[in-house]
């Protein structure tokens, strides 16, 4: 769980990664966490500054989880830990019920996109974005269809 005394190092990371960064009071927002469905998380680490090396933030809602956002700190990216955060968010949703999980990736994030392909999404649509921001593609994992499978003695693949 996110707490406020991780927001400079937060918004540090959010500032560095995103072409329209979050606000303080977006991620105060989520880490006070009013709203039942509303959940983020931080992956702490020991090192580098302040100690924080990844975040999630997502709603469910009934049978979906939407992530929010969802930021690697530069020096721990391409190591795996971008794909534990999302395996993590992946078992939680299941756990809780979901049927699939949403998101938005710009279109020029190649190694999120491969992310998330890797990780079973799919491209369910596009949304164009104003003055010199790249459009965004929505992305869907059906869990339900796992699931099943795993119910029913077949192979699941994650």
């Amino acid at each position: 769980m996110a707490r406020p005394e991780d927001l400079p190092r937060i918004l540090a990371i959010e500032s560095s990664s995103h072409v329209s960064p979050w606000s303080s009071e977006a991620f105060l927002s989520e880490m006070m966490g009013t709203q039942a469905h509303q959940r983020m998380w931080v992956v702490s680490a020991s090192r580098g500054p302040g100690g924080i090396a990844a975040y999630v933030c997502f709603h469910y809602l009934v049978d979906q989880v939407y992530i929010l956002n969802f930021t690697v700190a530069e020096p721990f990216r391409r190591k795996g830990l971008g794909k534990a955060l999302l395996s993590l968010v992946l078992f939680w949703a299941e756990r809780h019920g979901c049927d699939s999980v949403v998101l938005d990736v710009r279109s020029d994030n190649s190694p999120a996109i491969g992310l998330y392909v890797g990780a079973g999404f799919k491209k369910t649509g596009e949304s164009k974005s104003g003055a010199g921001v790249p459009f965004s593609w929505r992305m869907l994992k059906r869990l339900t269809q796992e699931r099943s499978q795993v119910s029913s003695g077949g192979n699941a693949t994650t």
